[in-house]
């Protein structure tokens, strides 16, 4: 890939970080140095927080708030009370959390070294393949895309029913391969994984609709779509009604009222294009 920042398009709908906070913005330039993405903006970090009961002595209860408190809510400062708790530790599970906090941190050259070396004492461990998926996405190099993708299809291999990988999968095909029946593929399935989990269901529903309505004026999506502009718009208004009744009660009303300005914007352009 000769330059990733040609392959970035803004893209419709909220962004998260994993476990973090949904963070309400478009990718633009703002968000790239270099031709990488900036670790504020999307993809899924997360460790599946389950696997964390494999690390020694987990059940103390420094260890559970901190790293819950650091996944939940990118606390830095409860993360490194968890850092102190393991320093003796060095599992590859550790290892991989010691490069998620790092990449949180911005400092690149930590979260590679001990990413990879969580990767060479368990090449087969799908959160590391996942973490260096983000990594390389962030960072790159040029080939950065293409890392991602072969980590992400073996974390997919290894573990086949976490909606993470899938979706970061999905991200990477839309925001740098713009292929579209592989990313709406992959939404999808991460939309159907998360199951009784209406929150994430409702962020996979506003990718969904974000990849229908962007491919509206984006030659090869609509190419590859295999759809009129027509049926894309009425797909992308489905899935953002979809999104408005997953929501939790919770949802701020400014969220709302911008998942309904979507909708009203497709009806107006859908009735453009049926005069």
């Amino acid at each position: 890939m000769k330059n990733l920042l040609s392959k970035l398009k803004v893209a419709t709908g909220a962004f998260a970080l994993g476990a973090l906070p949904v963070i309400a913005q478009p990718l633009d330039e703002s968000n790239i140095s270099n031709g990488r993405i900036s670790p504020k903006t999307s993809l899924e970090l997360r460790i599946p927080f389950q696997n964390y009961e494999r690390v020694p002595n987990f059940k103390e209860q420094l260890a559970q708030t901190a790293v819950k408190n650091f996944l939940d809510n990118e606390d830095l400062l409860s993360a490194k009370e968890f850092m102190r708790y393991l320093s003796s530790i060095d599992d590859p599970q550790t290892l991989a959390l010691w490069g998620q906090y790092y990449f949180l941190s911005g400092r690149s050259g930590l979260s590679k070294k001990y990413l990879y070396d969580s990767l060479q004492r368990d090449p087969n461990n799908p959160n590391t393949l996942n973490l260096l998926a983000v990594y390389h996405l962030h960072f790159g190099p040029e080939n950065g895309a293409e890392l991602a993708l072969d980590y992400l299809n073996r974390a997919i291999r290894l573990s086949p029913d976490e909606p993470v990988y899938y979706f970061n999968r999905a991200l990477t095909f839309e925001l740098f391969m713009e292929d579209f029946q592989n990313a709406l593929s992959d939404f999808r399935t991460a939309f159907n994984l998360y199951r009784d989990n209406n929150r994430e269901r409702a962020k996979m529903a506003d990718h969904i609709a974000g990849l229908y309505f962007d491919s509206t004026y984006n030659e090869k999506r609509l190419k590859d779509s295999g759809l009129t502009k027509q049926e894309l718009l009425r797909e992308s208004i489905k899935w953002w009604e979809t999104e408005l009744r997953l929501l939790p009660k919770d949802t701020k009303e400014m969220k709302i009222r911008a998942i309904k300005n979507r909708i009203r914007i497709s009806k107006e352009l859908l009735k453009k294009f049926n005069p």
